[in-house]
Order: C-alpha cells, then structure tokens, then sequence
C-alpha cells in the first residue's frame, strides 16, 4: 500500500504501507519515522538536565481510550501536559512518537550527566576519607607512643621518689 503526494511509487521488500514522507509500516508491524538529518534544518542542541527535570513533572498515567473497552489499558502522558512542557509537535491534541522518543533519550542523557557529577563527588568524598584515616591512624600511632612516654615518665618519677 502507498500513500504520496507524488506518483513515484517504491515499495520496499519488507514495507506493508510506504509514503512519500520516508515513514513507512513494515509487515511485521513496525511503524517507522523519516529521519534523515538531510530532512531537517535548524538544529539546536538541547540542555539534557532540562530535559530530565521537564520529564519529572510530566504527570504520567494509565488510562484507556473512550471508544475501546476500557480494560484495554495505556499508560503515558497525555498531549496537553507533554506541549505545555516541551512545546514539540504541531498541536496540543497528538504526540508524536519522534517527539516522544526524543524527550526520553535527552533525559536519560541528563540523568547518566547527574549520575557522573554524583560519581565524581563520591570519588572526591573516598579520597578525602582515605586522606582522614591515613592522619587518624597517624595520630593514634603518636598518641600510643605518647603513651608510652608517659608511662616510662610515671616510672622514672616513681622510681625517683623510692630513692
């Protein structure tokens, strides 16, 4: 099957339904996007933390469909909160797969940059606690010593008084 706007039509082996998009389904059911970056123009780089904290405050929910039996369960967000949040997609009525997607690998990529702060602070925080048992266990060696010449002192001041 083709959809197109144009009148060349290449279906792929593999391809259920083609467009002149470049989306198309596979026959085992896979709906595939165009996303040839020679398709896009006016890149911007996203702040993935931003992305990640955005993502924390999309409210996520299980729900159905009106029209399906309502034990036919999804969970996800819905269109209005994910537009208000990220402003992608052409409405506040559909969510885009791409847009989806996207969203989610920018904030994995913000939480893996979280989790590599943390790791560098953790390794920071061992050294400095190898650093203050070292100088405890240097210290603990100079009070046992100090101890020591007390001792040796208590018995020479004893031993004095005796003579």
């Amino acid at each position: 099957m083709y959809f197109g706007t144009n009148s060349i039509v290449d279906i792929p082996a593999g391809t259920f339904l083609n467009t002149s998009t470049g989306a198309y389904l596979t026959s085992t059911g896979v709906w595939t996007d165009s996303s040839d970056v020679n398709k896009k123009e006016n890149f911007e780089m996203v702040d993935a933390k931003d992305m990640l904290q955005r993502v924390t405050e999309l409210p996520i929910s299980r729900w159905n469909f009106k029209e399906t039996d309502p034990a036919v369960k999804h969970i996800g967000p819905v269109a209005q909160d994910f537009f208000s949040l990220f402003g992608l997609g052409g409405s506040d009525k559909h969510l885009a797969p791409l847009d989806t997607a996207g969203v989610a690998l920018a904030a994995i990529q913000g939480l893996h940059e979280l989790v590599q702060e943390k790791n560098n602070v953790i390794e920071q925080l061992n050294a400095e606690i190898s650093n203050l048992k070292t100088e405890i266990a240097g210290m603990n060696e100079v009070k046992a010593r100090l101890a020591k010449v007390e001792t040796m002192l208590q018995r020479s001041q004893s031993t004095g008084e005796n003579e």
